[in-house]
């Protein structure tokens, strides 16, 4: 993420990159045309007015944190953070005057977006629930064990918290929350694959399928609605970095116009997102606009989601959670039941 940030800022003319923070000295030689620093520190020393957050969840909330004090605008990409107490740290820190946002991308993917018109448009009814899917490749060779202690989770927390973000977007929030995990891969500390059914107090419901895959990316969010559906997917990207997506509208039968489709498509040949959202950024920024994609409630938001999922899932099967310990082992109390580290 840090590299595709990277490309974004620098074909923006409203940005200039003052430097680059990584503690790894093999990757620092391999960073050109840049000032490249060993420590956040050396970085902040150079008062740059933003600082891009692009570190594994275990570094965020401390990088955040840091730069808000001094004053500095903050961009800082998802996972926000290990746990919901990283948040409550970030949002305690964040003051009036620095504006301060979350990666959540999908949110202005051109399809997703072409979704939301129709959902705010009426013309299907309302929301009556949500199916996601969002997959990721599998462990591999160049693919390294992950720590739970850096990534703070596992499938869920660091790709479902993309399509948990969405059926937010499109739903507030929901109530009810069950989960299933397991870890059949073994290169990861919790779990690969996670399963949720959820509802809210509009009795609209969600389920979301996130985990890992052996053959590519997979993305796929159905929209059912009173007079129709919606269905927005993505595969992998081409050989040239290319992710077509597709937006499917439809109307139940005998919701139709006269003479008209009961389908329609639409396809999308470019992926915008990271542009739109760092337009965004540079509009709250630049025009002192109030932030209102990817603020720290919908962080919060989303990290509560998945606290209560993973709860819910250590509370039924704690096999795929080995590496947790249960407060009364750990000695701690009032964590929901389970340590806020997972």
């Amino acid at each position: 993420m840090g590299a595709i940030r990277r490309r974004v800022i620098e074909g923006d003319q409203r940005f200039k990159l003052a430097g680059i923070c990584d503690t790894n000295p093999q990757k620092r030689a391999n960073i050109h045309d840049c000032p490249v620093f060993a420590s956040f520190e050396e970085l902040l020393g150079q008062d740059p007015d933003a600082v891009f957050v692009c570190t594994p969840p275990n570094y965020s909330a401390a990088i955040c944190v840091q730069s808000l004090l001094m004053g500095k605008h903050v961009f800082c990409e998802n996972p926000p953070g290990k746990n919901v107490e990283d948040i409550k740290n970030i949002r305690k820190s964040e003051p009036g005057n620095a504006k301060l946002v979350f990666s959540f991308n999908l949110r202005f993917h051109p399809a997703v977006a072409a979704a939301r018109a129709v959902v705010d448009s009426g013309s299907l009814g309302k929301i009556v629930s949500l199916r996601g899917s969002y997959a990721c490749p599998g462990p591999g060779a160049d693919r390294p064990v992950l720590e739970q202690a850096v990534t703070g989770g596992g499938t869920l927390l660091n790709q479902g918290i993309n399509m948990l973000d969405l059926f937010l977007y499109f739903c507030g929030d929901f109530d009810s929350v069950k989960c299933f995990t397991s870890n059949s891969s073994g290169r990861l500390n919790a779990e690969d694959n996670a399963s949720l059914i959820m509802k809210n107090k509009n009795s609209q419901t969600a389920l979301l399928s996130a985990g890992t895959v052996a053959g590519g990316d997979v993305f796929r969010l159905g929209i059912s609605l009173e007079q129709g559906y919606l269905i927005v997917s993505a595969g992998s990207p081409d050989a040239g970095g290319r992710q077509r997506s597709c937006l499917i509208a439809g109307r139940r039968a005998g919701f139709e116009a006269a003479g008209g489709p009961l389908q329609e498509a639409a396809y999308f040949d470019e992926d915008i997102s990271h542009q739109k959202e760092l337009d965004e950024f540079a509009g709250c920024v630049l025009e002192d606009r109030k932030v209102i994609y990817g603020t720290s409630a919908d962080a919060l938001k989303a990290m509560e989601l998945i606290e209560r999922a993973y709860l819910d899932s250590y509370s039924s099967d704690p096999a795929p959670h080995k590496a947790v310990q249960p407060p009364e082992a750990s000695g701690e109390s009032g964590n929901y039941g389970i340590r806020r580290d997972y």
